[in-house]
């Protein structure tokens, strides 16, 4: 399943419910055999199904790099921090939809939380928060400032 579609010449979603209805209509547009069977999976089946296939090229597009929107929101709003996690609420909330059933976020966002607690991580690593960017003194060259030996004129 998904091995056709291409979702690199896609905006890459900011939202959940964007990148549902991204994943959404590309599946509606291939509806093939291998889209009807993953729809009839349970849901645990279809989503760790598609962990190394979909699920990977959703994390990276969408999702490893800190400046991605989606991931962002991920994290700001609901303090999902690992791309496993972001990914799989993905595929779990579009086997929800595609199935016309109605998806619990709090719940799945609660599940992972307390799988990290049990992990002994509780709330966002250090290592996951956007690093502030660092500013070089070339950051603040104005338009017609000279350098000379090294120094800004």
């Amino acid at each position: 399943m998904g091995e056709t579609m291409n979702l690199e010449d896609q905006s890459i979603p900011k939202t959940l419910d964007e990148a549902v209805l991204t994943l959404e209509l590309f599946f509606l547009k291939s509806e093939d055999d291998g889209v009807a069977h993953w729809r009839a999976l349970p849901v645990e089946q279809a989503v760790s199904q598609s962990h190394h296939a979909i699920g990977q090229t959703i994390r990276n597009l969408w999702l490893w790099q800190e400046d991605k929107p989606l991931r962002a929101w991920f994290i700001e709003n609901h303090g999902i921090w690992h791309a496993d996690d972001m990914s799989s609420i993905i595929l779990s909330y579009l086997h929800h939809r595609l199935n016309e059933q109605n998806y619990d976020l709090s719940a799945a966002v609660q599940y992972y939380k307390d799988f990290w607690a049990i992990q002994g991580v509780t709330g966002i690593p250090d290592d996951v928060l956007p690093r502030p960017k660092t500013i070089s003194r070339y950051d603040l060259l104005r338009k017609n400032d000279i350098i000379k030996d090294g120094e800004i004129d």
